[in-house]
């Protein structure tokens, strides 16, 4: 995971890479968290030296689908990738020549043809689509049941060599940003959506815990200028609320694993009125405080006209800290 690192005030902003990666942490993470019950039983052999002869109507291992409490505390992390059906009807979820073993949520079964997954809420998952998942990575070794459980035989029979399950509390078709109509989003624009804060940097972000609206106050020079009452618009900052999904993706991280989504903006809008107090930025305020402001009187210029903000208080708990 990436660490934050404190920049002085008057220094310039920057990302280090850095070579600790996400993976190993979100498997002991979810791994630890998974429940130890072995669940039901699944259409799969038990034993990987004499693998079971499916029915015509079985489509090997049936749909690779939780059991009902068994993979409770899932980090809920976001996922992307390619759902991908091999020729032994395993499911991956795959991308960037990675690849996890999918498994999907309680309740859903095979399509008709066995080539396909319908979930409970009626989405029908085909071979090469492109997904957006919430939920957790489980090492094969953390799996429920352990080696010998339903998984465990599941995960080898199919491939053990990629040692991580991709755990699906909820599945949906990847966000398209060509089917939002910046109409409805316009109606929909509110205060209320601005209820969870972005940490890191010299500016303020906030959005929705879906990652679906984003606001943000972003300053438009390297370091800050001093601190003070802002009245918008003001050339030293850039304020603008953004309608999309995944918006938040990799926010102050500077390791990109080949799950993790990139930031799909749908619209951009200027906040061309308000005003809001920027606080005093100094060498110690990343390792001891949080900077706080609210941005008041906030008029948003959309293609159906100016909407109007209630006031949106924004902390910034890493304040003046960046990724490296």
């Amino acid at each position: 995971m990436a660490k934050i690192t404190r920049i002085p005030g008057n220094a310039l902003p920057f990302a280090a890479a850095v070579g600790v990666g996400l993976v190993a942490l979100f498997a002991a993470g979810c791994g630890g968290n998974a429940s130890t019950a072995a669940g039901g039983p699944l259409d799969a052999p038990t034993s990987t030296s004499e693998p079971a002869v499916p029915e015509s109507n079985e489509g090997g291992f049936g749909a690779p689908a939780a059991a009902q409490g068994e993979f409770d505390g899932l980090a809920g992390i976001s996922m992307v990738g390619t759902a991908d059906l091999d020729s032994d009807g395993c499911w991956y979820l795959s991308g960037n020549g990675e690849s996890a073993l999918l498994i999907v949520p309680v309740g859903t079964s095979l399509g008709d043809d066995g080539t396909s997954l319908v979930t409970p809420d009626g989405l029908v998952i085909e071979d090469g689509v492109q997904l957006d998942v919430i939920g957790g990575l489980v090492a094969f070794d953390d799996l429920p049941g352990g080696t010998d459980g339903r998984w465990g035989n599941y995960a080898a029979f199919c491939d053990p060599r990629y040692g991580l399950a991709a755990v699906a509390d909820s599945v949906a078709l990847a966000f398209d940003a060509a089917d939002v109509d910046p109409g409805v989003l316009a109606e929909q624009l509110d205060a209320s959506l601005f209820d969870t804060d972005y940490d890191c940097g010299y500016g303020f972000a906030t959005g929705d815990r879906e990652g679906r609206w984003a606001l943000h106050i972003d300053l438009t020079t390297p370091t800050p200028s001093g601190a003070g009452t802002v009245t918008l618009p003001d050339d030293r900052f850039a304020v603008f609320v953004v309608a999309g999904a995944h918006l938040f993706a990799n926010h102050c991280d500077d390791v990109m694993e080949w799950f993790e989504p990139t930031r799909t903006p749908s619209v951009t809008w200027e906040v061309t009125a308000g005003s809001f107090v920027y606080p005093e930025a100094t060498n110690d305020i990343c390792a001891s405080e949080a900077a706080t402001t609210t941005l008041v009187g906030a008029s948003v210029d959309t293609p159906s006209g100016p909407v109007a903000l209630d006031a949106v208080d924004i902390t910034n708990a890493a304040f003046g800290c960046f990724a490296g």
